[in-house]
């Protein structure tokens, strides 16, 4: 009973508070699953042992705790992502090309993004947990007059995902973990509707949401010396199914989608230096040429509506360090690259993604009662980055009038501060 209400509390909670979810790893990957993984880059993701949210990226990494315990965690991210327009215009009929009318914009959000771990022994040597993470999200939102209001004015994606997990420990130095993926998605692309040159704007709005399985499995060899994890999160199939609004045409119509989200494989490893000091390393493999376009059909006839990706697959590499000067504090430093998946020819406004380098703190305190409480901050700056989109201005009609966005995305960033609680609560 103790479990089950930890759980539904873990849930109601996240379901209240993810409302907007930004996209601060590559492509639409989000980061903020551990609050002692962001205080070093998410380097040794998986292998740290030190945090029950290692099994987001290794379920084998539970065999490393001992006992029931129960983390709860909260990430507050701030995102920047200002646009300055460079030569943005409108064509009709193939003839008569203007410059565009409207403003710049920033696409960045804020948000409040939680997640919570729960571990305990089935035997001796095997152990279960079960976490609650948004593992991919996006959102980005404009002013409803900005030069590229045509092609995105809000763009949003929010994943739910519960993923219970087996670790098994073969040996003293060997240890295995399998789990599911259960993944709830919600998904809301609007932007402007041109009605006519000089009359008001109207409004399309797409929505959908699916519900999709997939799994995880990973290998831990080693031991407080020195220990290397591998680990493999695999893709998952979404069909979302929704509707399409827009307005003042009166156009009203079933919509479904196609999309997979990348399987995910993350190489890391750890070596202490002495007992105070750890050092840390990481690289995610992040399958994303599994997406290649975003498509969504309609039940009234309407063509469909296809944006081009031709996603590349990517890696994010990171280094960090534990420092523990004392029995009751660690400290925790990392350094980070994120590769975009994103080309300059493939650069939307929905997701004007570039490559991240990651700066990150952190520290920990255990109180007398041994409750660990975590404290980190991440500064993520994104390389500028060029964009030229092109868009139909009459959906109904595609061809008839195109809408050129051409500029660039200039001083992006994203700011994250992590706190976390972790409870033991015995055998």
């Amino acid at each position: 009973m103790r479990k089950t209400t930890y759980l539904a509390a873990a849930a109601l909670i996240t379901q209240a508070v993810v409302v907007t979810l930004p996209a601060h790893g590559a492509g639409f990957q989000n980061s903020a699953v551990s609050a002692t993984g962001i205080g070093r880059a998410h380097a040794g993701a998986g292998i740290s042992g030190d945090n029950v949210s290692d099994m987001f990226a290794n379920p084998a990494s539970l065999s490393l705790r001992d006992g029931r315990e129960f983390e709860a965690g909260l990430h507050a991210v701030s995102l920047s992502a200002p646009f300055e327009n460079n030569g943005s215009t409108q064509t009709y009929a193939g003839v008569l090309t203007v410059p565009a009318q409207g403003s710049n914009s920033d696409a960045g959000t804020n948000s409040l993004i939680p997640s919570f771990y729960y571990t305990s022994a089935l035997s001796e040597n095997l152990q279960y947990g079960v976490g609650l993470t948004t593992p991919f999200g996006l959102s980005t939102e404009y002013d409803s007059t900005w030069l590229g209001r045509y092609a995105a004015v809000k763009s949003e994606l929010t994943t739910l995902e519960l993923n219970p997990a087996l670790s098994y420990q073969v040996s003293p130095f060997v240890s295995v973990g399998i789990g599911l993926t259960l993944m709830q998605i919600d998904a809301e692309l609007t932007n402007a509707q041109f009605t006519g040159i000089g009359s008001p704007d109207g409004e399309s709005v797409l929505k959908g949401d699916d519900t999709a399985i997939g799994w995880t499995a990973g290998l831990i060899v080693g031991d407080d010396q020195g220990r290397f994890g591998f680990s493999y999160r695999s893709e998952v199939q979404v069909k979302p199914e929704g509707e399409l609004v827009i307005t003042p045409l009166g156009i009203r119509a079933g919509a479904s989608g196609n999309v997979t989200l990348p399987k995910t494989l993350y190489f890391s490893g750890l070596k202490s230096l002495s007992d105070k000091l750890d050092l840390l390393g990481s690289l995610r493999h992040t399958d994303w040429d599994s997406f290649q376009e975003l498509r969504f059909q309609f039940d009234n006839g309407l063509p469909d509506d296809v944006t081009p990706s031709n996603w590349k697959s990517t890696n994010t590499y990171s280094i960090g360090v534990n420092y523990r000067p004392s029995d009751r504090w660690t400290y925790r430093g990392g350094l980070g690259l994120d590769e975009s998946p994103v080309s300059d020819q493939y650069r939307t406004a929905r997701i004007p993604d570039s490559e991240h380098k990651w700066l990150s703190l952190g520290m920990s305190y255990k109180t007398a009662g041994n409750i660990r409480l975590d404290l980190s901050y991440a500064h993520i700056l994104g390389k500028d980055a060029s964009i030229g989109e092109s868009s139909d201005l009459v959906s109904t009609t595609p061809g008839a009038a195109i809408d050129s966005l051409n500029g660039n995305y200039s001083d992006s960033s994203a700011d994250i501060i992590s706190f976390s609680v972790s409870i033991p609560l015995g055998r």
